[in-house]
């Protein structure tokens, strides 16, 4: 699987994930990770945790992930992540019909152990709840592309949950009740930073080449 560097400096590195593959490495050693790909590239990035990664993607989902090239840098960007604050989180999500919906703010917690899927509840414990903003970037007659921003920290399958909850469902995402689809309609499209010493204020990435070309007039305007 081909892994793309969006961007680099002295402290981060962005990466493009494609989809299929893991974000971390698992107790499979067979299947391919981005962390195992980043050790292999960079040999030097094997000490810090999960080779710099700060945070992940599902094994499905494309897009950008960041990564540290530095334990300081790791320190201090994990923690900007978590507070979800001065980084945007942007993706975009391919569904068949376009919500009516400009958000959702729901409460995310994980079944039982042996389950891959997340719960979604109206109410709960602030710590368990999760944001989103949605808008319709097109409609064709078949497929509707949404941006939707994750606003705060993020939870666990929070975008994925979240549309299904509204009847939405991501074309693809078949453990959410989404249509089967040759592709898998989420993908992490750009982060943008509202951080002094951040140089690069936006990153994009481009989608997968497997999205329906009927869109791409919205991914090469």
């Amino acid at each position: 699987m081909k892994v793309s560097i969006l961007f680099s400096n002295e402290n981060l590195m962005a990466l493009a994930k494609p989809s299929g593959m893991h974000s971390v490495r698992g107790k499979d050693a067979t299947n391919s990770s981005l962390e195992d790909w980043i050790i292999q590239e960079f040999p030097e990035q094997k000490d810090l945790p999960e080779a710099g990664l700060l945070h992940r993607l599902d094994q499905q989902t494309s897009g950008i992930i960041l990564a540290a090239k530095t334990p300081l840098a790791h320190a201090k960007w994990k923690g900007l992540l978590q507070e979800g604050k001065n980084i945007r989180k942007i993706y975009w999500a391919l569904v068949a019909k376009a919500p009516s919906e400009v958000g959702f703010s729901f409460y995310f917690q994980s079944r039982y152990r042996s389950s891959k899927k997340i719960s979604v509840e109206v109410k709960g414990d602030k710590d368990d709840r999760g944001q989103c903003k949605i808008k319709v970037l097109e409609k064709t007659p078949k497929v509707s592309l949404l941006e939707v921003e994750i606003l705060g920290p993020g939870r666990r399958h929070q975008i994925r949950a979240g549309l299904s909850h509204l009847g939405h469902p991501i074309l693809g995402d078949e453990l959410y009740g989404g249509p089967p689809a040759p592709f898998f309609g989420l993908h992490s499209h750009a982060l943008e930073f509202a951080i002094k010493e951040m140089d690069q204020k936006r990153i994009d990435c481009p989608p997968p080449e497997t999205w329906p070309s009927t869109l791409q007039k919205i991914f090469n305007p």
